[in-house]
């Protein structure tokens, strides 16, 4: 099973906050900005026979072109959870009759909960069993990469978006300070909803390069003696 070890336990970013003199508003702290990748150990489902597994919709590209035709005796799937928690502070400042508020921390867990589904008669054959766990392996590990590369990318992203806005805003009356909360607020969200965009399709291209002809007849050619059950349905080759 593999765990955490792929992943670099935590990314924590602790970064300055150089302010801009045009704000009235004291610098108060440093701006902390945690991005923290994480990975549940692989589980897996050997419960669906192979005719059940042609019913299931996946993402995957057919590499044999338009008369090519498919049997899924397995495949990856996977969520990747973000939960961010955005927390502000505020001080009301006499010297200026209003409200400062300042970005205090910013947390974004990163979490990947792979599960590897195989066909009944896939797991009961050793050969095939192994050949098509190693090839969803491949695909877990893709993951495990994307996540890694943009728990990086959104910490750096988060800051620069934090930075250009001087970590703070400018002094607000108290009846807007909600308002002008929920407009923090919302630019770390839209940094985070953009990169999350960015990593799914990163995320796409890299899950598609793994089943390519090749591979799919290194897995089969692992397993010659392997014969599918005749009453499954091929779809338009093994994923």
């Amino acid at each position: 099973m593999l765990g955490l070890d792929f992943l670099m336990a935590g990314t924590l970013l602790t970064l300055a906050a150089s302010q801009p003199a045009a704000n009235p508003c004291p610098h108060v702290k440093t701006a902390e900005i945690s991005v923290i990748p994480s990975a549940k150990d692989v589980t897996y489902d050997y419960s669906k026979t192979m005719a059940q597994l042609q019913a299931t919709k996946t993402d995957t590209i057919n590499p044999y072109g338009f008369h090519g035709v498919t049997m899924t005796q397995g495949y990856m799937e996977g969520e990747i959870r973000m939960q961010p928690t955005i927390k502000l502070d505020h001080k009301y400042d006499q010297r200026i009759g209003a409200v400062c508020i300042w970005y205090d921390q910013v947390t974004l867990p990163i979490q990947i909960s792979p599960t590897i589904v195989i066909a009944r008669e896939v797991y009961n054959d050793p050969c095939m069993r192994k050949a098509v766990i190693d090839h969803e392996m491949k695909h877990v590990q893709a993951d495990r990469k994307i996540v890694n590369k943009y728990a990086g990318v959104m910490g750096k992203k988060i800051y620069a978006a934090l930075k250009e806005r001087g970590f703070r805003a400018q002094p607000v009356a108290p009846e807007h300070a909600q308002a002008m909360a929920d407009r923090m607020t919302k630019v770390v969200s839209q940094v985070i909803d953009q990169e999350y965009k960015r990593m799914e399709l990163d995320r796409m291209e890299a899950q598609n390069a793994i089943d390519n002809v090749e591979e799919y007849n290194g897995v089969s050619a692992q397993c010659p003696d392997f014969k599918p059950p005749t009453n499954v349905t091929s779809k338009k080759k093994n994923r």
